[in-house]
């Protein structure tokens, strides 16, 4: 456990395995994986907000078309086509 949180080894095992696994971090291929790794966190984390935030305008133009506001001022109101608003009302409260 003290080797997992960064206080160091406490006996001969972790001690070896300390000293391979910065051997390992050294080695181009480890940064090339390394780097893969984080360039794809990066994009599915992005990719899953940019989801998030469109379901939420789905969800709130589709509440505000149902209380009686137009289609025109919720475009307006989130920063929609007003065609794209009427396709969300389309597929989602008139179905």
């Amino acid at each position: 456990m003290r080797l997992v949180s960064g206080c160091g080894s406490s006996d001969a095992f972790t001690d070896k395995l300390s000293r391979l696994t910065e051997k390992a971090k050294q080695t181009t291929e480890y940064r090339r994986q390394y780097m893969e790794w984080e360039r794809q966190k990066a994009y599915e984390y992005k990719r899953g907000k940019a989801a998030g935030e469109l379901q939420k305008a789905v969800e709130a133009a589709q509440n505000l078309y149902t209380n009686g506001v137009s289609v025109d001022i919720i475009a307006k109101s989130l920063g929609m086509t007003f065609e794209q608003v009427e396709d969300i009302v389309k597929e989602n409260v008139l179905a």
